[in-house]
């Protein structure tokens, strides 16, 4: 049973994909509508012959960045290791703990968090940080899918809110 992660699973990998190109544009312009479009017709292509979803990579896209990969050639070079490690290295690391895993996580996507945003947002407009926190949180508390909904849910209804106000100027001429 997937439940919540029927909504969230999509929205993950779009949001992931996206991280990773704002990541390692290079100051080129981000067209992130064309990356959800490649990843919606990489799905929709994928479906029919029961693909696994199409979607980034943060460990790859960083081994591959650091290393100096500029062609595709690289993706199957990388997807080509990971095969051989889930062939031969995986029942291996049914014993390294689950800390230590994590922290080669997060030490690859840790660059990845801009936290000089913070500061900005504060000095902008505090009402961005709602959505922010709201996430940042409840991802703690309740697990990725439920912070990401929530989040998800408090910045839409915050947008319904600026879009729902009304500015009316009345302007009067004597005649």
């Amino acid at each position: 049973d997937l439940g919540s992660g029927i909504i969230v699973i999509p929205f993950l990998s779009l949001l992931e994909a996206v991280a990773i190109a704002k990541t390692f544009t290079k100051g080129e312009k981000l067209h992130a509508t064309r990356e959800m479009i490649a990843l919606g017709m990489g799905n929709l292509v994928g479906s029919f012959v029961s693909s696994y979803p199409v979607t980034g990579s943060f460990s790859r896209s960083v081994i591959n960045n650091t290393s100096g990969v500029r062609t595709p050639l690289g993706g199957v070079v990388s997807g080509s290791f990971v095969l051989l490690a889930l062939c031969v290295i995986a029942p291996l690391f049914h014993y390294i703990p689950k800390s230590c895993l994590s922290a080669i996580i997060f030490s690859a996507v840790i660059f990845m968090i801009h936290f000089e945003d913070i500061p900005e947002m504060w000095k902008g407009n505090k009402v961005e940080l709602i959505p922010f926190f709201t996430t940042f949180l409840l991802s703690f508390i309740f697990g990725l899918e439920y912070g990401l909904l929530f989040g998800i849910a408090v910045a839409l209804g915050i947008l319904l809110r600026k879009q729902n106000e009304v500015d009316i100027s009345v302007t009067t001429k004597k005649v």
